[in-house]
């Protein structure tokens, strides 16, 4: 993703692309000369993100929502005076809180997973529950559990690893899908919905995706897709929805899961697909010029690190 997000923007007219990456992947990625791109040093501070964002028009940051991270790069982003591709340091605080996306869904009556905090004294909600990080990224730190005892055993790592609240789900069946929206002021340009590959173990872990998906999926995840976002204010950018499309065709069965207020992983396989540079749609969004995006015909699936294969 990381590679396919540079490129993009490297490619935009008049353009200079400034990043930062860790020494230990440098070498494995064939970074464009035409990016400046510096050795990432340790930096909980942000010394070295708001020397490089004070230097930049704009800012692309995909950070974890692990720890709040996401919010803290945005908030040094404002602090330097520079401009993000995101929503807020206010949004990404709510955005990023499961719980709280939880209970905004469940109160607006969007079809969603039930979600509560889990205590030693809670009881599972399943036979099979889902436990989650409320201030999580992705799948990192997903577990099914089958007992009482699995469940303590989670919360007693996220504890120890100060990583907050840990939040209980029945466990639910369905296809998991993930559909992206770039969204403006003036407009909500939905992207094409993707199919995600999920680990079969307990971890649920993200393995990649593929896309296109049959006509009747796509518009259903179009539509609670809709109802999802509509729910929400202050979203801007690249914004994903994990949902999950149940048996019944007519979408009485399908839920949302969770939000993604940053870009995803989906973004090196919709890249393939699109005859846009992706990036410069994103752009014309944010600034109100009208958008849209045209894709070709056939198919791709990527990897969870965003290794893409065409597969028409």
């Amino acid at each position: 993703m990381f590679l396919a997000l540079a490129n993009d923007l490297a490619l935009l007219p008049g353009v200079q692309v400034i990043t930062s990456l860790d020494q230990r992947v440098v070498s494995t990625m064939e970074v464009p000369n035409s990016i400046r791109c510096e050795q990432a040093l340790p930096d909980q501070d942000g010394i070295q993100f708001r020397r490089l964002a004070s230097q930049a028009d704009i800012a692309l940051v995909v950070a974890p929502e692990i720890g709040l991270a996401l919010k803290k790069t945005a908030q040094w982003l404002a602090e330097v005076g520079c401009q993000s591709f995101g929503p807020k340091p206010d949004t990404l605080t709510e955005a990023s809180d499961k719980l709280a996306m939880a209970r905004l869904w469940q109160n607006a009556g969007v079809p969603c997973i039930p979600t509560e905090v889990w205590t030693k004294e809670s009881v599972l909600p399943s036979t099979r529950s889902v436990l989650k990080l409320s201030c999580g990224a992705g799948s990192w730190g997903n577990r099914v559990v089958t007992c009482a005892a699995e469940a303590s055993a989670v919360l007693d790592w996220a504890t120890s690893q100060g990583l907050g609240d840990v939040l209980v789900q029945p466990f639910m069946q369905g296809v998991p899908i993930s559909v992206a929206a770039l969204v403006g002021e003036k407009q909500t340009l939905w992207l094409e919905p993707c199919a995600q590959i999920l680990a079969t173990d307990n971890s649920l872990g993200y393995r990649g995706g593929h896309l296109p998906l049959e006509p009747e999926l796509r518009k259903r995840a179009h539509q609670l897709g809709t109802r999802a976002l509509g729910c929400w204010s202050g979203l801007r950018g690249w914004t994903g929805l994990d949902i999950l499309l149940g048996k019944n065709p007519d979408g009485v069965d399908d839920l949302v899961v969770e939000l993604n207020p940053r870009c995803t992983t989906s973004y090196a396989g919709l890249q393939k697909l699109c005859q846009n540079n992706l990036v410069s749609v994103w752009l014309d969004v944010l600034q109100g010029r009208a958008a849209s995006v045209t894709w070709r015909f056939g198919g791709v699936k990527w990897t969870n690190t965003g290794k893409v294969e065409v597969v028409s």
